[in-house]
């Protein structure tokens, strides 16, 4: 794969994890830990963001779960560039039930904001 994204930095520790990831590809891991501080070594560049604080503090929990597969969409953005925050915006009004559009917007938003990215050999 060109991008992995990880939605618990725990399964990191787990086999595999991060077996084919392309050179120059992307690790995307949903972290409190800044990016170089991950020990994930290969021809990839990691970003993090700790989605599931921003989660938790804009109260995006379900059944005690904090959900934050929208909100990592803002770092996939951040980090990759291949889409615009823009384009998830829009996606998320057509398609989210009008009670969860502003919520999961937020988290995007913030998400994006709070990334943090090292390509090989520079960190931004």
């Amino acid at each position: 794969p060109d991008v992995v994204i990880v939605l618990d930095d725990t399964l990191l520790k787990h086999n595999g994890v991060l077996d084919g990831l392309a050179k120059g590809g992307w690790l995307i891991v949903n972290s409190r830990q800044e990016p170089e501080h991950l020990n994930c070594h290969g021809e990839f560049n990691v970003a993090t963001a700790d989605a599931t604080a921003i989660c938790q503090d804009l109260g995006l929990i379900v059944s005690g779960l904090t959900i934050v597969n929208t909100a990592i969409l803002g770092a996939f953005v951040r980090a990759t560039g291949l889409l615009n925050v823009e384009s998830i915006k829009k996606v998320i009004r057509e398609r989210f039930p009008k009670a969860d559009i502003d919520v999961n917007l937020a988290a995007v938003e913030k998400t994006y904001e709070m990334t943090k990215s090292k390509k090989q050999g520079t960190s931004k």
